[in-house]
């Protein structure tokens, strides 16, 4: 269970990265500082489609970017209702305010004007992405790394306020 959360993390700090890598300037310094912020994965994206609510929903996992390091975020106290999986309190609407997370280091990235790599079990493995108006789009390349799913991810930055412990 602990090497597929891992590995989830990691996922998510791939796309998290090049989300962040897509709206970065030239300059490494601004690039780096253009991806801080907290980001998590919209919960109504399914199986490699967009959001079928604009990611107006977000699921409990996120990430947090700061200075050219990224950690794993996990809200600990959604009450919400309707999650993916009629599971309660493993998503939330994006804006909702008073949330809590937990914060573990995951590492550093490596950033592109449009991609973000990175490097995990002697493998790089690099993501692309793609802004659209509610959320952002990160996929895989061709070239795939052994521990790298063929998953899309959508993801939203998240700019209320967060308890992080």
């Amino acid at each position: 269970m602990k090497i597929i959360n891992n590995i989830t993390s990691f996922y998510f700090l791939i796309f998290f990265v090049l989300i962040f890598f897509f709206n970065s300037q030239n300059k490494v310094s601004a690039e780096v500082e253009n991806l801080d912020g907290i980001w998590f994965i919209c919960e109504y994206s399914i199986s490699n489609n967009p959001p079928d609510d604009n990611c107006a929903m977000l699921d409990n996992d996120g990430f947090f970017v700061e200075q050219g390091m990224i950690s794993h975020l996990k809200i600990k106290n959604s009450k919400q209702k309707g999650c993916r999986g009629d599971r309660t309190g493993h998503c939330f609407t994006s804006g909702t305010l008073g949330l809590r997370a937990k914060k573990r280091k995951i590492g550093d990235f490596i950033i592109g004007s449009n991609w973000v790599e990175v490097d995990y079990l002697s493998c790089t493995q690099r993501y692309w992405f793609e802004e659209f108006d509610n959320y952002w789009h990160g996929w895989p390349d061709d070239n795939r790394c052994f521990w790298t799913r063929d998953k899309e991810f959508f993801v939203q930055r998240y700019v209320e306020e967060l308890i992080i412990q």
